[in-house]
């Protein structure tokens, strides 16, 4: 079988996630269920025999994130594709496919989200295999979750009859099936003929290209316009924003998928999840036996069926006597919601951007207060930072130049210039106006120190010495 194409789509944001996913470390990037981020598991579970080197659709904010944790995982993406602004799913679609499509129209592509849960890469892989004859000869083929709820925070998919055994192979699909209501998803679970909508789709360049020809034609100018006139740099290929602006902003579901005849489905039982709620990873964390997922610096006493999540060092997060309860707690915000008002999450970061809260979309670095003087009339503020193992943070831009010094560990400070690596007692200057992400690139924790001052810059980066009490 001629090796597939993966394309992963890394530009959401995951706000039902908050406060660990926000704009500036969407969920994809972020460690949910273990060391790797759900990307980086996205690019393992896509890779090896039967795969080519994926194509990789993401955001300007989040290229240097995508571009890190792909080489962290050994994966050499084909090209990292940057759309110059949120367009949705449907116009990412079609330029991998336009791009693709450049070197080999028949070329099998598989378009995924980088932000699901599939712990079973080997069942998974053939599922896809399963539906590789079809896409070959012209089919769209999506893949169907076997449900075990009556989920309302899904789309469905409607079989023309019952799936049997969950064998993977292609079955007809009679239609796609929004988000339902309680009500509806109990009907449609227990009527045994309706699976989740993975967002999945295994097709050829060719056939996806036809489709949205047929069906979306107002997009195929603008996005083909995008193509051409972009251009690569910094080891990304860029489309372009004017001609990209011109494309509407909506999902391969509504613009190709509820339309097209030339679809099947092939099931799949081996598990599978979105993530796209904090009840949903306490489900996919194994919980103890008391219902219990702790993860870390907690401590539970009399709790049940819960999620503690502490993420800052240095804070200790206790719970007693919750039960059906999340708890997770960030340096700069702390969410504690019912287990059954997961979804609501996103009704609250909605709030706190309508009252100007930085923290709706931007994240505070982890530190340990922060003193604030003067010298000749020169404001200083001094904090003092920690950033765990295997962890990024987003650095804001400010009016004032920021001082990065390493008291242990080792960092790599991403600026839109470059990256600069440091070693303990070493020192980097972030010039004013200038936004920085900061990576804890060792295996021990990494301890700073930011300087914020209202003097002029010096460019250099330099090595301080540095004497241990």
């Amino acid at each position: 079988m001629p090796a597939i194409t993966p394309v992963l789509l890394c530009g959401g944001s995951g706000t039902r996630l908050w406060p660990l996913s926000r704009q500036a470390m969407p969920k994809q990037f972020a460690r949910l269920l273990g060391k790797a981020s759900l990307y980086q598991a996205a690019l393992e579970r896509l890779s090896g025999t039967g795969w080519r080197a994926p194509v990789v659709v993401t955001a300007e904010a989040y290229l240097s994130l995508a571009r890190d944790q792909a080489l962290a995982s050994d994966s050499v993406p084909e090209t990292l594709m940057v759309e110059p602004s949120p367009c949705n799913t449907a116009p990412a679609i079609l330029a991998a496919a336009l791009h693709i499509a450049a070197d080999d129209p028949e070329a099998l592509m598989l378009v995924a989200p980088s932000d699901h849960a599939i712990p079973d890469a080997a069942a998974f892989g053939a599922a896809v295999a399963a539906g590789a004859g079809p896409a070959r000869a012209g089919q769209i083929v999506t893949f169907g979750i076997r449900p075990t709820r009556a989920e309302t925070g899904y789309g469905w998919l409607e079989l023309a009859s019952g799936p049997g055994d969950y064998t993977p192979r292609p079955l007809p699909l009679s239609r796609f099936v929004e988000k339902p209501d309680r009500q509806k998803a109990e009907e449609m679970l227990s009527a045994g003929r309706y699976l989740w909508n993975a967002g999945i789709f295994l097709a050829s360049a060719r056939t996806l290209i036809e489709a949205f020809a047929l069906h979306a034609p107002g997009l195929l100018a603008p996005v083909g316009s995008a193509l051409a006139g972009g251009e690569h740099r910094d080891g990304a290929f860029f489309l372009d924003a004017a001609a990209w602006r011109g494309a509407e902003s909506i999902s391969i579901d509504y613009a190709v998928m509820e339309r097209a005849a030339n679809l099947c489905v092939v099931p799949f039982a081996a598990g599978w999840s979105d993530l796209g709620d904090w009840d949903a990873v306490w489900r996919e964390t194994a919980p103890d036996a008391d219902g219990m997922v702790a993860t870390g610096s907690v401590t539970a006493i009399g709790c049940a069926d819960s999620l503690l999540r502490c993420d800052t060092a240095g804070v200790e997060l206790v719970g007693i006597g919750l039960t059906d309860t999340v708890v997770v707690a960030m340096a700069d915000a702390i969410l504690v919601a019912h287990r059954s008002r997961a979804q609501d999450v996103k009704e609250a970061v909605a709030r706190l951007k309508a009252k100007g809260a930085p923290q709706a979309e931007a994240g505070r670095l982890p530190g340990a207060g922060c003193l604030e003087t003067r010298v000749e009339d020169v404001r200083f503020a001094i904090r003092y930072v920690q950033i765990t193992p295997g962890s990024e943070v987003q650095v804001p831009a400010a009016a004032s130049r920021r001082t990065w010094t390493v008291l242990s560990g080792t960092a790599r400070i991403h600026e839109p210039h470059g990256v600069s690596a440091l070693a303990e007692g070493e020192a980097h200057v972030q010039p004013a106006g200038t936004a920085a992400r900061l990576t804890n690139s060792g295996d021990q924790e990494l301890v700073m120190i930011e300087a914020l001052s209202e003097k002029a810059a010096a460019p250099a980066t330099r090595r301080l010495a540095i004497a241990a009490e």
